[in-house]
């Protein structure tokens, strides 16, 4: 911003206020270029003729209206009139050229910096090198010009409001070397359009202290409780200038059902201090008709913790209802008053209460346990409702240090009938480490039943030492000898425990094989379902050559399967062209099944870019009279997708 400044006192009073090196002063009849650094941070320029008591502008300036006192401005600088810069800046910044060394560029980078306020007439080409490329030089030179003082705030300020993330950074970093008024200049971009930049300023204005923010209380609500990636950002800030002035306007919003959500939460989020205010207007939604305010009021009161205490009754009554959920996950986070009613809730006559109560009882680490905790969950593990089981077993689930009762209850769990609760309680079992070692062997040894089927897939689950190899052989050995068992029930238990592995079953693949190579066709039904279902296998390369066996075989049922399993796989990308082509095998007119050639042209479509070899073959499907017009259409899909 370029102004034209009119004094009345001699150029001699300018070197005794502002300490101008006599040698540069360069008076005469049109006066003295000179740069003018306000304490708010703003640079203007213009010509200087004399200091008076006050600096007073043209009509046609674009400073402030009215007279500049002495007293606000920081600082006046020379500029020469022939474009050069004085002789303590010009070799450093020539220095900075791109042609340069990034060493001696830091060097004179450093040096700049040191100099500080004096320097500022580098902050151009400074600022032009905090936009650069090369990530180390444009760090330094932000925060140097943090070290030049307020008249580098406009150049820094430019940096936020740009698309280069890195140089925001580094501009936030250069602010705060300025300190409080490089902070303060900030303020104004919470009303920038760009929400990265606005979290650049909420990010700025928790340098300043409190009691200079409270201005900005009103655009911090507005902020929360749009519900934005900022909205955290200024929730932080509200609980740390002024969380009950916050909570007041936020609870006006309330009323309104679109904000309703993001205030509510907001409130949540303030903090003790502005539960006073809050905990009314929240307590009064959980008697509303309308089923989201009452969420929006329940998922507010859990973040408050205990000081929600005075809900816990309501909260309590809504356990039995549609919010049943989220009411005891509120009550799981007030201590105290909120654990007592689930504790109380976890023993009621209606098994959907017990439910949920118990699935949000603190368990998991030893210090969040309170008093008849462990006997509750040991006496759910066993209840007449299987939702109230598995719940018990679900909060067991990596569980730190488990009491012996409990862990004894959930082993001996592993028997239930019920097979969605054995699932999770095989999952339980399995993240306890080495503690359930020794209950687990002596499940592993009882004879019959599902329950050592299920321990041996417990054990396999668990982070062993080498040295319990040998325990781990006799878990596979179990699983191995359940799914070729000719008894039914015991050879599905085996299977599930393939499944509950999911990836962690590589050990089991001899038994796999075996499996697939089974006589018996039931056997090998099984294990092409096993091997079919993606995920539960981590590898399929030591089975891949006995599905082949398998589709090329003389059985439809196990060819179809078998062709299935091979699509599902996983198949390195290395390896997926000979698959193409062995599936194209199986799709030329060669007299093969149909329901053989419809899995194998599936399969084809599974590999993508891998599958041209087999353009052809499906080429002649498509072409052959005698396909039937579902195969048909299957295989003109394929073939779009595979051009694509």
């Amino acid at each position: 911003m370029r102004v034209r400044a009119f004094v009345a006192v001699s150029f001699a009073a300018l070197v005794a206020s502002f300490g101008f090196a006599a040698s540069a002063a360069r008076a005469d009849d049109d006066g003295v270029p000179v740069r003018i650094t306000l304490k708010d941070g703003r640079v203007v320029e213009g010509v200087l003729r004399g200091v008076p008591s006050r600096l007073g502008f043209d009509e046609n300036g674009e400073a402030p209206p009215g007279e500049l006192a002495r007293d606000d401005v920081w600082r006046i600088e020379l500029i020469p009139t022939d474009g050069s810069l004085p002789p303590d800046l010009a070799p450093l910044v020539a220095a900075l050229d791109d042609g340069n060394a990034p060493a001696e560029r830091m060097r004179a980078i450093e040096q700049l910096a040191m100099k500080g306020r004096s320097a500022s007439l580098a902050i151009p080409r400074l600022a032009e090198l905090a936009r650069g490329t090369d990530p180390r030089v444009a760090q330094a030179a932000a925060r140097a010009l943090g070290f030049l003082g307020e008249g580098a705030i406009p150049s820094l300020l430019e940096l936020i409001r740009g698309d280069d993330p890195a140089a925001r950074r580094n501009a936030m970093g250069g602010l705060q070397e300025i300190g409080e008024a490089g902070a303060a200049s900030i303020i104004t971009l919470l009303d920038e359009e760009r929400p990265e930049v606005r979290e650049a300023g909420l990010q700025g204005i928790g340098w300043l202290p409190p009691g200079k923010l409270q201005g900005v209380v009103p655009r911090l609500v507005e902020l929360a409780v749009a519900g934005d990636r900022g909205s955290q950002l200024a929730v932080r800030q509200l609980a740390r200038i002024a969380p009950a002035a916050a909570a007041e306007r936020i609870v006006a919003i309330l009323a309104d059902p679109a904000r309703r959500r993001g205030a509510s939460m907001t409130l949540g989020r303030l903090g003790p201090k502005a539960v006073e205010v809050a905990l009314p207007p929240l307590q009064a939604m959980l008697e509303s008709d309308d089923a989201e305010t009452r969420i929006d009021a329940i998922n507010a009161l859990g973040l408050f913790g205990e000081a929600a205490a005075p809900a816990v009754p309501k909260l309590v009554e809504l356990l039995a209802g549609s919010d049943g959920t989220r009411a005891a996950s509120a009550l799981g986070r007030i201590e105290g008053a909120g654990v007592a009613a689930l504790l109380v809730a976890a023993g009621d006559e209606r098994a959907e209460v017990r439910r949920v109560a118990i699935s949000h009882l603190p368990v998991r680490r030893p210090e969040d346990r309170v008093e008849g905790v462990v006997e509750l969950l040991v006496a759910a593990l066993s209840d007449e409702d299987a939702g109230v089981r598995r719940a018990a077993a679900t909060a067991t689930t990596f569980t730190k240090d488990l009491p012996a009762p409990l862990m004894r209850a959930l082993v001996g769990a592993l028997g239930d009938a019920d097979v969605s609760v054995a699932q999770v309680v095989v999952r339980a079992v399995g993240s306890l480490g080495a503690a359930a070692v020794k209950p687990l062997v002596a499940v592993l040894d009882a004879e019959g039943g599902s329950a050592p089927i299920r321990a041996a897939s417990a054990i396999l689950q668990l982070d062993l030492a080498d040295e319990q190899a040998e325990l781990r052989a006799r878990a596979v050995d179990l699983i191995g000898a359940a799914v070729v068992a000719s008894d039914a029930p015991r050879r599905a238990e085996g299977w599930r425990a393939f499944r509950w592995l999911r990836g962690r079953n590589a050990e089991l693949a001899d038994a796999l094989v075996a499996a697939l190579r089974h006589d018996d066709h039931d056997v090998r039904a099984g294990a092409l379902r096993v091997v079919a279902e993606p995920g539960v296998l981590p590898d399929g390369a030591s089975i891949r050559a006995v599905l082949v066996e398998l589709a090329r075989g003389e059985s439809v049922a196990s060819a179809s399967q078998a062709v299935r399993a091979l699509g599902a796989l996983p198949t390195p990308a290395p390896e997926r062209e000979a698959l193409a082509r062995l599936l194209a095998e199986l799709i030329a007119p060669n007299g093969r099944d149909p329901a053989v050639v419809l899995e194998a042209v599936r399969a084809i479509g599974r590999l993508g870019e891998a599958a041209a070899p087999a353009i052809p073959a499906l080429e002649a499907l498509v072409a052959d009279e005698a396909t039937s017009p579902l195969l048909r259409e299957q295989a003109e899909r394929v073939l779009t997708a595979i051009r694509r």
